[in-house]
């Protein structure tokens, strides 16, 4: 579903987001037991399938959590530096997290599957670890309405992944419009304009964070 909201004010003032995620925990309560999957020859093993399936919300709070950032080369790194900065203060008022890694990229391995996550998350000391994935054609977008209006736009989407089970918790993906009212054609107004926006996502994923965490 998509909902846009047009809210008059005397800079920007309009914001809309969307977002349905699938959430492991409504699984949680099935029995699942290996008995009942069929193994391939590649795949889990029903050690690990026991544990993931057996992976239970954190049993004491505060927690610790660690950022994986995946994004394309076309991306600046100031739009993604004012990204990953909104996203981790607004974790960081989260109660129930007590630590925000950023994880740095030169220790994040070209191939990024459940098992490297798993060693990111353990090695970070963090029961979750958060990964997204930054497409240039959905982080940042505007449209001109008017001659001093625009439709600032960003689609982000994300995995959580429990570091000790490999188990992914929960997996969305965040859209936000925002109407803005200033110049976008100078570096500060971009820079303000994705600020905003970036601000909006943030806050959408702490509150499905907190979600999580009850």
């Amino acid at each position: 579903m998509k909902i846009i909201a047009y809210l008059l004010s005397f800079f920007l003032l309009v914001g809309c987001a969307t977002h349905q995620s699938y959430d492991s925990a409504s699984f949680r309560q099935r029995d699942i037991g290996n008995q009942d999957v069929a193994l391939s020859k590649n795949g889990l093993s029903r050690e690990q399938i026991d544990i993931i399936s057996s992976t239970k919300p954190p049993v004491s709070y505060p927690i610790d959590v660690s950022i994986v950032v995946l994004s394309d080369r076309y991306i600046s790194s100031r739009a993604q530096h004012i990204f990953t900065y909104e996203l981790v203060q607004s974790l960081k008022r989260i109660d129930k997290i007590e630590r925000v890694t950023l994880l740095p990229k030169f220790i994040i391995p070209q191939k990024v599957d459940f098992n490297a996550l798993q060693e990111l998350g353990v090695r970070s000391l963090s029961e979750y670890i958060i990964v997204f994935d930054l497409n240039s054609k959905e982080f940042f977008n505007w449209t001109k309405i008017f001659e001093s209006e625009f439709e600032i736009s960003s689609s982000i989407s994300y995995i959580i992944v429990d570091s000790f089970t490999s188990a992914m918790m929960t997996a969305d993906k965040l859209h936000s419009t925002q109407t803005y009212r200033e110049s976008l054609f100078s570096s500060q107004g971009e820079r303000k304009a994705q600020k905003i926006i970036f601000s909006e996502q943030a806050r959408l994923l702490a509150q499905s964070i907190k979600e999580l965490l009850k």
